[in-house]
């Protein structure tokens, strides 16, 4: 198997992706927890961000993959996919850490 251009860019997009999501999971374990009466609130950007990861990074590599014509484009998907869930998950945290619904 010859490496050509579209399984460079797909790997290095997936590779791009997972090393901002573990830069991103340990900012977000860096921030400390607040007290409720501290109300501090996250932009909103940030989890815009997330959002767009995990959405747009499975839509371009299925649309990468779509041009590739062998069986190893399951494998960038089956990637892309969790990167993406792994973003949602990210998202979800930060909220949980921001938003303290348990305060009331």
């Amino acid at each position: 198997m010859t490496l050509r251009w579209p399984h460079v860019a797909l790997g290095s997009v997936l590779g791009l992706g997972g090393i901002g999501l573990i830069v991103g999971a340990v900012w977000i374990a860096g921030i400390p927890t607040l007290a409720c009466t501290e109300g501090m609130s996250v932009n909103g950007w940030i989890y815009a961000g997330f959002i767009l990861f995990a959405l747009g990074l499975p839509a371009f590599v299925i649309w990468g993959t779509l041009q590739l014509h062998e069986g190893l484009h399951r494998y960038y998907v089956a990637a892309a996919i969790a990167e993406g869930v792994t973003s949602l998950a990210l998202a979800l945290y930060l909220g949980s850490k921001y938003g303290h619904y348990q305060c009331g």
